[in-house]
């Protein structure tokens, strides 16, 4: 009767603890949003039959799988991205210290910062290069 004054997790509790008490039915008109009517025609499911209690437990471990994968490239990429942020950061600093070190105005970072890696790998060789013919 006070369905509308309990909290999300008072309503969840109420499906886990009467659901096995109570018609199906009886249970969406008692809890009327859209995850608990879901749920209900879940546990209605599962329990009709064997059949679709196993196909319903594949999809899960599919779509659970899948989540997993998602997530351990997310995480690859992450990890890739960061290697990939301190070599570059690397380089914008030998770079600006070469810069100096030849006498000229050192790049900003942000300058340096929107060049690919191999352009900054380029850069840091013709200022090596430029140092060691200065040196010599």
């Amino acid at each position: 009767d006070n369905e509308g004054s309990m909290s999300p997790d008072e309503k969840w509790l109420f499906l886990f603890t009467q659901a096995g008490e109570m018609e199906p039915g009886e249970l969406a008109d008692l809890l009327v949003d859209p995850p608990y009517r879901e749920a209900i025609g879940v546990l209605q499911m599962i329990s009709d039959s064997p059949e679709d209690l196993e196909y319903y437990e594949a999809r899960l471990k599919f779509l659970r799988d899948e989540e997993g994968k998602l997530e351990a490239a997310k995480m690859e990429g992450r990890e890739e991205g960061e290697k990939l942020g301190i070599e570059k950061g690397e380089l914008i600093g030998k770079v600006r210290m070469l810069q100096e070190l030849l006498g000229g105005v050192p790049m900003t970072v942000v300058e340096l910062s929107a060049q690919e890696l191999a352009a900054l790998s380029a850069m840091l060789d013709r200022l090596q290069q430029r140092l060691r013919s200065r040196q010599a």
